[in-house]
């Protein structure tokens, strides 16, 4: 490429090279471009030929637009309460309980 072609056109690449950049065979992509579409960046197909091109700045800002979100740490809070167990309470978890109404109803 000449210094003028490299200063006014983007970067082309082809298959192979949009292969490498997002990890997925050539025969996967091309069958995603007809039954999801969404799984691969547009494409160019000009006219005469057979494969298609992808801009590799068009194939950055699709990358681009699925970057997963950085997780932001969680606020200290109070530790979530201890989940009921299954089945029926132990003896003293009823008496405990049964205290514990007796003592709001006297009040």
């Amino acid at each position: 490429m000449t210094a003028i072609q490299q200063q006014f056109f983007p970067p082309i690449i082809g298959i192979e090279g949009l292969s490498t950049l997002i990890n997925k065979t050539p025969s996967t992509i091309l069958a995603d471009r007809c039954r999801a579409p969404h799984r691969v960046p547009p494409a160019c197909t000009p006219t005469g030929s057979k494969q298609p091109l992808w801009v590799l700045e068009d194939v950055i800002a699709w990358l681009r637009s699925y970057r997963e979100q950085q997780a932001t740490p969680p606020a200290p809070s109070a530790p979530p309460p201890t989940p009921r167990r299954r089945g029926r309470p132990t003896k003293r978890e009823q008496i405990e309980r049964a205290a514990i109404l007796a003592a709001g109803e006297g009040a």
